[in-house]
């Protein structure tokens, strides 16, 4: 039985034959193999025939398993980059390697043979973003042994339910023949199409003799919300990363904020409410203001407070002080007729007023001296009469 001769051709050193039951060349009979040399010049050889249960035994990568009605197919195991591929798991993915502008592979492809691809999945959230998806592949080959133009390479890409559906020339989604050489060639998606699905790509050399160098790429371009014709409103930085979850979003400067960073955080002059306690432990109903300044609150202290009474706000802001005087106190030591005032005062802008224990110098009136006369020093001890001051 004669087969085709894409059967038989290629460059490989060990060239396959597989006749399979089922297959229109599989017929009862005596089979005779031949091999032909086309160089003119001698060649050595070896043939061997081999029976399987399953296509080509599973490779190795696989379980055959027989149905119940007696056919035999391999289950592919998984390896490295995913599922194995094909009939006989002869197959399986080639790797892309990702970089921040997408996801590239050098390779070369044999005559007459496959290379396939696993396309990034893409997140949900990036479904909803302006985001393209390209995939682009170019090609050389030497193509002067040929009297006639070869046939030409194609770019294929196919929605698969899972990573075991592949692409193939008569099994895909999207076709792109590559018609020139050293030339890119792409296939556009949008973002939503990608959408918890499963595509995969193969790049196919049809040419029978010749091998061919690639290059292949998966990228995505996208373009963040702006207000303006800058970038995010030119109050932030698009994430430019295709291997971050947050590829082509704002990433907005301190003060900015919504998707396309044109908002501020906060209304300018506007202040927010926050409970706080006394430093001191004193008073646990303070109420801490805090202004908003070029976009942005303070992270800690007060702009402004309130306070339950008999609390004040503190002269610097900072909180809440209960103070332990009301007023100035007017101080009488009738015994030895002198007469001063005691001053109802903070030591710090943030501390709580209290009265002094010395007398205010310029307020000291006596027998023994005229006004501003420096009298008392310390604590009277003699009976006094005390008149609170209200300041």
């Amino acid at each position: 039985h004669d087969l085709p001769d894409d059967f038989v051709s290629g460059t490989h050193p060990t060239q396959e034959v597989a006749v399979t039951k089922g297959d229109v060349a599989f017929v009862a009979g005596t089979w005779y193999a031949g091999v032909h040399a086309g160089t003119g010049s001698p060649s050595k050889f070896t043939v061997s025939v081999r029976k399987y249960d399953c296509p080509r035994d599973c490779s190795g990568r696989g379980e055959c398993v027989v149905a119940q009605n007696g056919t035999r197919a391999c289950r592919c195991d998984t390896g490295p980059l995913g599922p194995y591929l094909g009939v006989g798991c002869e197959e399986e993915y080639s790797g892309l390697t990702p970089a921040k502008d997408g996801w590239h592979v050098n390779g070369t492809l044999g005559a007459a043979d496959y290379d396939f691809f696993m396309l990034p999945a893409v997140d949900v959230r990036e479904s909803k973003r302006q985001i393209e998806l390209v995939l682009s592949a170019e090609y050389t080959r030497d193509e002067s042994s040929y009297y006639w133009r070869p046939e030409r390479p194609v770019l294929l890409l196919l929605h698969g339910d899972d990573r075991t559906a592949f692409p193939s020339a008569d099994n895909y989604t999207f076709k792109v023949t590559m018609e020139t050489r050293s030339k890119e060639y792409s296939i556009q998606l949008c973002a939503a199409q990608m959408r918890g699905a499963k595509w995969q790509a193969a790049l196919y050399n049809p040419a029978r003799t010749v091998p061919m160098e690639y290059s292949i790429s998966f990228r995505k371009k996208g373009v963040c919300p702006s207000a303006t014709d800058g970038e995010c409103s030119d109050n932030g930085d698009c994430v430019s990363d295709v291997t971050s979850p947050d590829f082509a979003t704002c990433k907005c400067k301190t003060g900015w904020t919504a998707a396309d960073c044109n908002f501020r955080t906060c209304p300018e002059g506007s202040f927010i409410a926050v409970p706080l306690k006394d430093p001191e432990g004193e008073h646990a109903a303070t109420t801490c203001y805090r202004e908003c300044v070029d976009g942005k609150h303070r992270a800690d202290g007060c702009d402004r407070v309130s306070c339950d009474p008999p609390a004040r706000s503190a002269a610097d802001g900072s909180g809440c002080v209960t103070d332990e005087c009301a007023g100035d106190l007017f101080f009488v030591d009738a015994g030895r007729d002198v007469s001063c005032v005691k001053r109802c005062v903070a030591a710090s802008p943030g501390s709580p007023k209290r009265l002094s224990e010395t007398c205010d110098p310029d307020t000291v009136r006596g027998a023994r001296g005229s006004s501003g006369e420096r009298v008392f020093r310390g604590t009277m001890a003699a009976a006094v009469v005390a008149l609170v001051v209200v300041a």
